[in-house]
Formats: C-alpha cells, sequence, structure tokens
C-alpha cells in the first residue's frame, strides 16, 4: 500500500516508484483508468527495455476531506494488470485567506502601495 499520509485539498502529495522490466523482451505499460485524485509524472505510459528500470512519480491531488482508498492499475502489453493500492487523507487547511489574489496599482521607485486581506483559523 502506497500511503500518502494527509494531505490538505490544496496542495498535492507525490511519491516515487520505479518500475523495473525483467523480462527479455520490451514492455509497453501504462496507467490507466486514473482516478480524479491520481495523476502519474511525466507519463502515464511507457515503454521499458529488457533490464531497464523507470521511475514514475504518483500525484495525490485530494478534493474533498475524505479518507481515500483509490486501486492504481498498471497494464503491460502482454495482458498482465498490475494494481497499486493507494491511500491518503483529504484535510481542509486550518489557515486560510479571505482573497486569493491581492491586486496592487503600480507606484513609483521609492513609493509604496497597501492592500489589505484576512487571514482566517479554522
Amino acid at each position: 500500500v502506497l500511503d500518502c499520509g494527509r494531505c490538505y485539498t490544496s496542495h498535492t502529495v507525490a511519491k516515487t516508484i520505479r518500475i523495473t522490466n525483467n523480462s527479455s523482451i520490451l514492455q509497453r505499460a501504462g496507467f490507466v483508468e486514473l482516478p480524479s485524485v491520481a495523476q502519474i509524472l511525466p507519463t502515464a505510459f511507457m515503454a521499458i527495455l529488457p533490464g531497464q528500470t523507470v521511475t514514475r512519480h504518483i500525484l495525490f491531488r485530494p478534493i474533498a476531506v475524505a479518507e481515500y482508498n483509490i486501486k492504481l492499475f498498471c497494464r503491460a502489453n502482454l495482458g498482465d494488470t498490475y494494481t497499486i493500492h493507494c491511500r491518503g487523507k483529504g484535510a481542509k487547511p486550518s489557515l486560510s485567506f479571505l482573497h486569493s489574489n491581492l491586486k496592487l496599482a503600480a507606484t513609483a521607485d521609492g513609493h509604496r502601495e497597501q492592500v489589505h486581506t484576512y487571514l482566517t483559523s479554522e
């Protein structure tokens, strides 16, 4: 089980996996049917030469405050399907800004521009 731990709904957790082709022929594989909270980087599809190891990063981005138990399916060209079980917990950030964008006017050198926002703690 790949444990992504607790992650704020506004953040992303990345876990690195290594995939090795132990066969004597080229393997083409890809992660299919990815859930909306998961992404594979740099790409979900790969061609792995015999004896080669590739690295993939699994990104977990929770969209709600909830427990997640998901499955990632990696299908190979020889018909095999490998399953990676992942779990994580979406959490609400304890601090939040009232406005996430602040607009500042252009100012001359040596002058100041001031803007206010509120930071709340839950």
